[in-house]
């Protein structure tokens, strides 16, 4: 599910920095310096819980479609990309060794020129033209939507005539993109959830047994609580669902943040929440491990000894910093109140809550501290 805000801000004008491409920030293994194991499944019965981003409905995006409810889902590829063995699908890392063995990075060029496909663009070729623009800046974004391809949330969250009317929709498309990518993929390689950051890094996760996301929503400090995220997350049927679907939501915000800001260039709005739901999500999660390790001892627990939760928050962090590092945070316009949500996950205690489920400690950035 994809909820933004648009403000009527004063319009932020910020360029990317032109250049020759550079030395690309890939070769990392598991994304973080470190073996989180290879469990990620579980044998045992009963659903994921998963979000499939056509039963949400959207709050207001700033975009008259009608909500991804009225989707039609749509042929999907079948093709297997991932080795269903363990709890990860991690393809050979030989292209390039990892900038520092406690640093998340990935394959991203916000510089390399795409002139030509801006020019040209337009037509029955659009589809194309985006994979292609995408893959020259975030291969792993031109992965999920050539994957996707078929998908009719084409139709819905694009535009065929203008390149800037297409990146206006880029981060609703990715968003939405992942959901069905983390639904459809568990089912085609027979796992239960799954949740995608690259093509060589998709987890699989086991039986959701966690609580109701609606018990953090009084913990949050109240700025937070008061948030367009939490009356559309915490509340309702969206907030019954538990630990997979949050991890899921959260995937889809951290996708959407290169997804647009790679192309921040040619966003032509004066205000988007680009940076927000990942932000966002980031404190969630730090909470649900607080009420759960306070709450709910036994899940807790049980959820500790799976490898592949404790690299998903770990991944999930470094990921997003490391989005907003390279690229989101050159653009102001392209966040309205992520600050508010970045000062609460930055605060120690909710930083210890990381470091008590995955024992690493972290801070507002892209690598976890020795």
């Amino acid at each position: 599910m994809r909820l933004c805000t648009l403000a009527l801000l004063s319009l932020i004008t910020a360029c990317a920095t032109e250049g020759e491409r550079g030395t690309p920030f890939e070769g990392l293994d598991n994304g973080i310096g470190g073996d989180a194991g290879d469990e990620g499944t579980d044998g045992g019965s009963g659903g994921s819980g998963f979000d499939d981003g056509h039963d949400d409905g959207h709050a207001d995006d700033g975009h008259d479609d009608g909500g991804p409810g009225d989707a039609d889902d749509g042929p999907h590829n079948t093709d297997d990309p991932a080795d269903d063995d363990d709890g990860e699908d991690d393809a050979d890392d030989s292209d390039g060794p990892p900038v520092d063995d406690n640093c998340y990075a990935e394959p991203l060029y916000p510089s390399e020129d795409v002139s030509d496909i801006v020019n040209a663009y337009g037509g029955g070729q659009y589809k194309a033209q985006v994979i292609e623009a995408m893959e020259r800046r975030w291969p792993a974004g031109a992965y999920l939507l050539q994957y996707q391809i078929n998908d009719s949330y084409w139709g819905q969250f694009s535009d065929s005539n203008s390149w800037s009317g297409m990146v206006n929709w880029l981060d609703t498309l990715v968003h939405e993109e992942t959901h069905l990518f983390n639904a459809y993929h568990a089912i085609d390689v027979g796992e239960l959830a799954a949740l995608y950051f690259r093509e060589d890094k998709i987890l699989y996760l086991p039986n959701d047994q966690g609580f109701a996301r609606s018990e953090i929503l009084s913990e949050l400090i109240p700025e937070a609580q008061a948030g367009i995220y939490a009356g559309t997350y915490l509340t309702g049927s969206q907030g019954d669902r538990a630990f997979n679907p949050l991890l899921d939501e959260a995937a889809a915000y951290v996708n959407e943040v290169p997804g647009l800001s790679v192309f921040g260039e040619y966003f032509p709005g004066q205000g988007l929440s680009l940076r927000d739901g990942a932000a966002a999500f980031l404190y969630y999660i730090e909470v649900y491990l607080r009420v759960g390790r306070t709450n709910h001892p036994d899940w807790y627990d049980w959820a500790k000894t799976q490898p592949v939760y404790v690299e998903a928050v770990e991944l999930l962090w470094l990921r997003t910093h490391f989005f907003y590092e390279q690229v989101a945070d050159d653009y102001p316009s392209l966040g309205i109140s992520d600050d508010m949500y970045r000062q609460a996950a930055y605060q120690q205690e909710n930083l210890d809550e990381l470091e008590m489920f995955t024992g690493k400690r972290f801070e507002a950035s892209s690598c976890w501290i020795e």
